[in-house]
């Protein structure tokens, strides 16, 4: 499984009062006659305000001169509160990413990640995927009032975005990392077993009724066999290959809900960025309301994050918001897949295995080795609107000291 082509940025946003501000965003002029439009953040306002475009035209937007993927409509640009701090910390890290040979006409920002272009050879993505994942490990960047950011198409630059600041609930700033939305994040894990398949007997409406608060779930399965062809996988040759030539075979499902707490009106929709055909958000139906029926589950709206026509393909991130146009979103989750590889539970001369960490010790499954991971789906809140889940596969790998079976 390749990494994802996005990478959340680990941001803290640094909470400011704001003074005598009532609406979300309002308009201005530089010096140099550019337009200036403000934004504020915070409890009771969008996660992305629109603006006035001005003459900001459709093609090649740019945020500080990086490609800027972000949602327009005839008259206005929608500024997600976390495109901002993608933008600053390319800003502010410049001289490090220059080190790390990131070349930014390679990049664009898209709902708070930092992506790779399509167009970028294979080879060079990976360098860049490298060099992002060391650049973004240790940022911490804060967005402050005051911030400036220049918007325009190709670098042209045709208007400047400015952050006023950030409201709280008791109306006065917040410090770091103590303000959370009304969301939570939990994932599901379906256990794997060779001799018995999937167990989903976890996968009912008693998992998510009754909540408290309204949660998001995130619920995958999936096996992974390394030299084998899968299911009929019983009759390998007596001298094993080195794992990297072997043949493997992987499959897996998931989707990503909404369980509604009781007192939550609001209707929510999904997008789900990284499968093929077009991203756009969906409507789901809330988990909560499901009852009792043990089929329920099955026949619910929900959001795919394993590419049906893609063979396993895990999808990037998920983005939930309020409105099904996405202009306030209020949680954005990256997907990373952390499954062990085959050398991880076969030495590499094929004479013995071995359990990697994170994987309960093997246990024997016919005649291969079946490693249970601990935590088959793990969620980790990584911000006020952002979160990591990891799930990992259950993997079977051949016993080199089982008999040939002829």
């Amino acid at each position: 499984m390749k990494k994802p082509l996005r990478y959340m940025l680990s941001v803290m946003l640094m909470l400011a009062l704001m003074l005598s501000m009532g609406t979300a965003a309002f308009a201005d002029k530089t010096d140099s006659e550019l337009p200036v439009e403000y934004v504020t953040y915070g409890v009771g306002l969008p996660d992305a305000p629109g603006v006035d475009r001005h003459e900001l035209g459709d093609d090649d937007i740019t945020i500080d001169g990086v490609s800027w993927r972000t949602k327009t409509s005839e008259d206005k640009l929608y500024v997600y509160v976390l495109d901002l701090a993608a933008a600053k910390l390319l800003r502010s890290c410049a001289d490090e990413a220059k080190e790390l040979g990131l070349d930014y006409a390679k990049l664009y920002i898209e709902n708070g990640l930092i992506q790779v272009r399509e167009d970028v050879p294979s080879a060079e993505a990976e360098e860049l995927r490298a060099g992002l994942d060391e650049l973004t490990r240790a940022a911490v960047i804060g967005l402050v009032a005051g911030d400036r950011f220049d918007v325009g198409n190709g670098g042209d630059v045709k208007l400047q975005v400015v952050v006023t600041g950030f409201v709280t609930g008791g109306g006065e700033a917040a410090e770091p990392g103590t303000e959370e939305n009304g969301l939570d994040v939990k994932g599901i894990g379906v256990p794997f077993d060779k001799n018995n398949g999937y167990d989903t007997s976890g996968v009912t409406g008693e998992n998510y009724a009754g909540v408290t608060k309204t949660t998001i779930y995130i619920m995958y399965g999936g096996v992974t066999w390394y030299g084998s062809s899968g299911i009929d996988c019983q009759n390998l040759d007596e001298e094993l290959p080195p794992p990297e030539e072997m043949p493997n075979y992987s499959e897996g499902g998931g989707f990503a809900g909404v369980a509604k707490a009781k007192d939550d009106t609001n209707n929510y929709y999904i997008k789900i960025v990284g499968l093929s055909g077009e991203a756009e958000f969906i409507p789901v139906d809330d988990l909560a309301s499901l009852g009792d029926d043990l089929n329920a589950i099955w026949d619910a709206r929900v959001a795919d994050i394993v590419g049906r026509d893609m063979y396993r393909k895990l999808a990037d991130s998920v983005i939930i918001a309020t409105d099904p146009e996405g202009n306030n979103i209020v949680m954005t989750i990256n997907l990373k897949d952390d499954t062990a590889k085959a050398e991880e539970v076969i030495s590499e001369d094929g004479t013995e295995s071995k359990t990697p960490d994170g994987y309960n010790d093997p246990k024997k499954v016919n005649r291969d080795l079946q490693y249970a991971p601990e935590n088959i789906v793990e969620a980790d809140r990584t911000g006020e609107s952002t979160a990591d889940v990891t799930v990992r596969d259950t993997v079977i790998a051949p016993d080199p000291n089982a008999p040939v079976i002829s």
